[in-house]
């Protein structure tokens, strides 16, 4: 497994990165912020198949598919992310923020 990049985000206040990793020929990328990082969501899969799940009542399946959906093409092969984000007491304002910077990290991702 090859380290590739580590790309950070951090606009009005709010962290999120993604640590990106080549396994072979195949994509790993694990999407992290706010105050308790961790593994909320997981799509996976390649141009042909796309597979999501959600762990619990984590709301991060969003972002994950939408930064799957936006990188399958690119990466061309296997593609698995991970999402986990947690703001403690997180407003609309901040969840908004958010899913802005996440916006910026797929347009970052995709320049690797």
């Amino acid at each position: 497994m090859d380290f590739v990049k580590k790309i950070v985000v951090k606009e009005k206040g709010i962290l999120v990165e993604a640590n990106i990793m080549l396994i072979g020929d195949d994509f790993l990328v694990i999407v992290t912020g706010g105050d308790k990082p961790h593994i909320g969501a997981i799509s996976y899969g390649n141009v042909n198949e796309e597979n999501n799940i959600a762990l619990g009542e984590h709301k991060e399946l969003f972002i994950t598919e939408k930064m799957f959906k936006k990188l399958k093409n690119i990466c061309n092969n296997n593609l698995l992310i991970t999402g986990g984000i947690h703001i403690d007491n997180i407003t609309k304002e901040q969840i908004g923020h958010v899913l802005e910077n996440c916006e910026l990290l797929i347009e970052k991702i995709s320049e690797v």
